[in-house]
């Protein structure tokens, strides 16, 4: 049995929009079945810029082999008790 590709995740925080952007890296090339991932041009790593919301799920990636792999992703930074503003209004 072959394994899929190993992956590390990382997570940036973005103050002024109150959003995480959630990073993939891969030992192995992907193959581009995410559409709310963007993969990067050496096919090793996706970003999504625009997680709103913290929670958990479980997606899979697959490498140019087919082999698959089950990525937890796993959002806490966004600050749900921050004011969010439209138009100058509280929202």
């Amino acid at each position: 049995m072959t394994n899929g590709p190993n992956i590390k995740m990382e997570y940036q925080y973005n103050e002024k929009n109150n959003t995480v952007t959630g990073i993939m890296h891969s030992d192995e090339v992907l193959k581009d079945t995410k559409k709310a991932w963007k993969l990067s041009e050496d096919k090793l790593t996706y970003t999504n810029s625009n997680m709103t919301s913290n929670g958990s799920y479980t997606t899979i990636v697959e490498d140019q082999w087919g082999n698959q792999s089950n990525v937890l992703i796993d959002v806490k930074l966004v600050d749900d008790k921050r004011t969010q503003y439209q138009n100058g209004i509280s929202i």
